[in-house]
């Protein structure tokens, strides 16, 4: 038996209603897969505490749309502070790595017209560089 067979019979044999093949298949594997044990355990206690509460009635509170509102804020305001530490970890990793690492990590996205004109760029600067150290070299070829 595999974890999500498990998973298939589990409903069954917590309600008692498994047959006795598939419940020594089922028993075996929990002795094997302490997943697939945790999560018994887990359902479980879940139906307890469902069972226990039941006839428990609990007061609606006075005012649900003040509620919602303030379990949206509180996941608001979580969701902005995991968001700020994010942004204070990348501005500290970008502040430890030096220029070139940033520089050689970016990814570059130009142009056309950009890629040209950083290519000519690149030529003329070689040719001119060329042009001057060929000029001062010592001698007649």
């Amino acid at each position: 038996m595999n974890c999500n067979k498990c998973s298939e019979l589990l409903a069954d044999f917590l309600d008692g209603t498994l047959s006795g093949e598939d419940n020594q298949l089922f028993n075996v594997h929990l002795q094997d897969c302490l997943q697939c044990t945790s999560v018994r355990e887990d359902v479980h206690q879940i139906m307890e505490v469902a069972r226990a509460e039941r006839g428990v009635a609990h007061a609606a509170p006075p005012n649900k749309q003040a509620l919602w509102a303030r379990i949206v804020n509180e996941l608001d305001s979580e969701q902005h502070i995991s968001k700020a530490a994010e942004a204070s970890s990348r501005r500290a990793t970008a502040n430890a790595t030096g220029f070139w690492a940033r520089t050689l990590n970016k990814r570059w996205e130009l142009s056309f017209a950009q890629l040209s004109a950083a290519v000519a760029s690149i030529a003329v600067i070689v040719a001119i560089s060329t042009a001057l150290g060929v000029r001062r070299l010592p001698g007649d070829y």
